[in-house]
């Protein structure tokens, strides 16, 4: 099997990355009686001066993504590092609904800051290396968390998340609290594919491990579209170059 180039991967992973950080902005300009209100009620900043500065965010991360690709290297870094300083100072200051695609994303932001002061093939296998490194151990961590979680096997699971957080369709949070037993089912499957990720990282042939990814992939397409958190189908995603450039590199193919 022809594996995925060093450069590719951090193609994708940047492009994943970048077009992450814009739907999560435009989640928060959108919807910022949601998100504004609530996650940023006491920083300082009136709700239009906070979506402006969202909007400038956008705006970096879209000329960034845009430069990388016409190899304007260091007007991209430039756009880059603002970006990433927006995005980490929002974060520092988030005062609650924050979540697993946040902390991804930051993380992805430090990895990748961190392998362009390096600026050579090394740089960008810290990077994509990195991002592989942080999703096991995220996927690892947080499959037995849902293993040994009571509340995750109550039943009711998916329909109080839904209630919490659903922008989606609000059909399905009523059927969903009707039938404890597809909710558990699911429930099931999530951490079944969550905690798949690594089991399969450590089988030498790289198919399980891709159809593994894949799956999680269809698992966060329905997050977005059910629950309506859209941040999902991009953050995680721009891991799994870092999990199958990892396993080319053990395993030596």
């Amino acid at each position: 099997m022809n594996s995925l180039s060093l450069n590719d991967a951090y193609a994708i992973s940047l492009t994943l990355l970048t077009i992450s950080t814009i739907v999560s902005r435009l989640e928060l300009v959108i919807m910022s009686s949601v998100y504004i209100d609530f996650s940023f009620p006491e920083i300082g900043l009136k709700r239009t001066e906070l979506k402006l500065f969202n909007y400038g965010i956008m705006i970096c991360s879209f000329l960034s993504g845009i430069l990388f690709y016409c190899k304007q290297h260091i007007l991209f870094r430039i756009f880059f590092y603002l970006t990433a300083i927006g995005v980490i100072y929002l974060y520092s200051v988030k005062k609650t609904n924050k979540d697993g695609s946040d902390q991804i994303r930051v993380l992805a932001y430090f990895s990748f800051v961190l392998g362009m002061m390096i600026d050579n093939d090394l740089g960008k296998v810290i990077t994509i290396g990195s991002l592989g490194v942080q999703s096991l151990i995220s996927c690892t961590t947080s499959g037995l968390t849902k293993v040994f979680s009571k509340h995750r096997q109550n039943g009711t699971t998916l329909s109080d998340m839904f209630i919490a957080y659903s922008h989606g369709f609000a059909k399905t949070v009523n059927y969903l609290k009707k039938a404890s037993s597809l909710q558990k089912f699911l429930s099931h499957v999530t951490t079944f594919a969550i905690l798949a990720i690594p089991v399969c990282f450590f089988i030498p042939s790289p198919y399980p491990l891709i159809i593994i990814l894949g799956i999680t992939l269809l698992l966060h397409f329905f997050t977005a579209i059910l629950l309506g958190l859209n941040g999902f189908l991009f953050t995680f995603p721009l891991t799994y170059p870092g999990i199958l450039i990892l396993h080319a590199l053990i395993f030596k193919y």
